[in-house]
């Protein structure tokens, strides 16, 4: 199996050597702990992106990597040092980032159906280790999906979408060197609608090239906006599989951004009135509703308290960052504040009384003008959501 759409063996062999390295880095930092080590992700499914430049090979967005290790503590203990070996990698390797996912062995065969254990089963290739993920985990059926992994996917992309504004919302211009991860920032949050609108048609598949094929044959006369999403969709489905961004050299990237904004805000709510079987007016009504799925909310909760409590017994954090991430930044929460930044960006500037509210949830004091207030709620929003990876690659300075 091939890592990327293209037959091509130096994409192979460029990739190859990549997991190499990466499997001796992790061996040697955790020894005898590992079980496995398998590549999951669009390069575990054949699916990878990358580009050619100068006659380069270089490699778009991320490598997917879950470590499969014997104990729980073991899960515990090394969560943390593989995130700072991840960053290393990323700037060795030269890619945009890595993301490792740290699995118990025995949890496996008990692991809930989600995008994320749905498309590890169906697509992954194992660099070190002898292991069938097919034997081992449950037979899953996509039709079965939680339409709250639509709104993990929304959530999340509109986390990236909320970057991308960054890039270019203090200055009014995108700078060369970001233009790149605007748009794949961008190309994300369509992706995250198209699939969304998979779930909610319970179609959604692991490739790709299924996905698209699957979004022109469906009846969407139900789906607001349907007829802008899936042009949108399909067209960033083939960037993403085949990378060129010189087909965006003509566009207006801001004004494309405050398109993207519009339709996405749209089809959230529709997405989450559906999801929720309630209705709410705007974004400020959206605070007051219950969104989390309980089971999962309360799993979550606990996986990171006990994960925080073992981190502060070793140093790793403070009892009062602690305490901090458990009541102002627990994920419930973030769900409300998301919305409240990204759709609090206008073209003329911000609506003050989402900023507010989201300053209010994060119990940071309004003390500054609204513009400013953003560029701090954003900042501390993007650091609690994702704490690694680009958010921590990229300065606030970086990022104006």
């Amino acid at each position: 199996m091939h890592y990327t759409i293209y037959p091509d063996n130096k994409i192979d062999q460029k990739i190859n050597e990549d997991m190499e390295y990466i499997v001796q880095q992790v061996r040697s930092l955790l020894g005898n702990k590992v079980h496995s080590i398998v590549l999951s992700g669009g390069f575990g499914r054949g699916e990878g992106s990358v580009v050619f430049k100068d006659r380069q090979i270089r490699v778009i967005n991320d490598y997917d990597i879950d470590v499969i290790v014997y104990k729980n503590s073991d899960c515990v203990k090394y969560r943390h040092s593989l995130n700072e070996l991840a960053e290393e990698l990323a700037a060795t390797l030269g890619i945009k980032q890595i993301d490792f996912g740290i699995r118990v062995l025995s949890s496996l065969r008990s692991l809930p159906l989600t995008i994320c254990t749905y498309e590890l089963l169906k697509g992954y290739k194992v660099l070190f280790g002898d292991i069938d993920l097919s034997e081992i985990m449950p037979k899953y059926d996509p039709v079965q999906l939680s339409l709250f992994e639509g709104t993990r996917l929304l959530f999340n992309r509109g986390g990236g979408l909320l970057i991308a504004a960054k890039y270019f919302k203090h200055s009014g211009v995108i700078r060369e060197e970001n233009i790149e991860n605007f748009i794949i920032e961008c190309d994300k949050a369509i992706m995250a609608m198209g699939d969304s609108v998979l779930l909610l048609k319970k179609r959604y598949h692991y490739l790709y090239s299924i996905r698209k094929k699957i979004i022109q044959e469906l009846n969407l006369q139900d789906i607001p906006l349907a007829e802008k999403i899936v042009p949108m969709y399909i067209s960033s489905l083939e960037n993403k599989i085949r990378p060129c961004f010189d087909r965006y050299s003509s566009e207006d990237l801001i004004s494309w951004w405050f398109e993207i904004q519009a339709i996405y805000g749209d089809f959230y709510k529709h997405f989450e009135h559906k999801r929720l079987k309630c209705q709410f007016e705007d974004w400020l009504d959206y605070v007051r509703v219950a969104k989390w799925e309980d089971k999962i909310g309360l799993q979550d909760i606990m996986r990171k308290f006990s994960r925080m409590i073992f981190e502060t017994k070793i140093g790793i954090v403070t009892t009062k960052t602690v305490c901090d991430k458990l009541i102002t930044l627990s994920r419930p929460r973030l769900l409300s504040v998301l919305p409240l930044l990204l759709f609090g960006v206008t073209r003329e500037g911000y609506n003050e009384s989402y900023v507010r509210k989201a300053g209010g949830l994060l119990h940071h004091p309004a003390t500054e003008a609204v513009a400013a207030e953003w560029e701090v709620l954003s900042n501390i929003f993007l650091k609690a959501w994702h704490p690694a990876g680009v958010v921590a690659k990229i300065s606030d300075n970086n990022l104006k």
